[in-house]
């Protein structure tokens, strides 16, 4: 549960996920916006369930937090499906973004995201 876990937060521009970051919410602070990506070694070695919250935490609305995956996975989006590879970015401050590996190549990708 989001809510519940533990914070990491993170002040630079640019934040790779690592497999110690299942069950946290990752708290970007950059007030220039930050992007987060996620490699294909981590997540391929992210078990199926693994849920990662994105927080973000800036002082305005126009610098959002990016979320990148490769193009060898794809990524879900409501309302757009499933494509591969791609970016998702965060729209509103304080929107708190759900990752959740679903299957061995899919990440599923909810919240208040563009």
């Amino acid at each position: 549960d989001a809510l519940c876990s533990p914070v990491t937060e993170v002040s630079e521009a640019t934040y790779n996920i690592v497999a110690t970051d299942i069950g946290k919410t990752i708290k970007c602070t950059n007030t220039s916006g930050c992007t987060i990506t996620i490699s294909d070694s981590v997540f391929a070695a992210l078990p199926i369930g693994a849920e990662i919250a994105i927080l973000p935490w800036m002082h305005n609305d126009t610098n959002n937090v990016t979320i990148t995956l490769s193009s060898s996975y794809n990524m879900c989006k409501p309302g757009v499906g499933s494509i591969k590879g791609g970016s998702a970015v965060t729209n509103t401050r304080y929107g708190m973004v759900a990752l959740k590996k679903i299957t061995p190549a899919s990440l599923l990708v909810t919240g208040p995201i563009d």
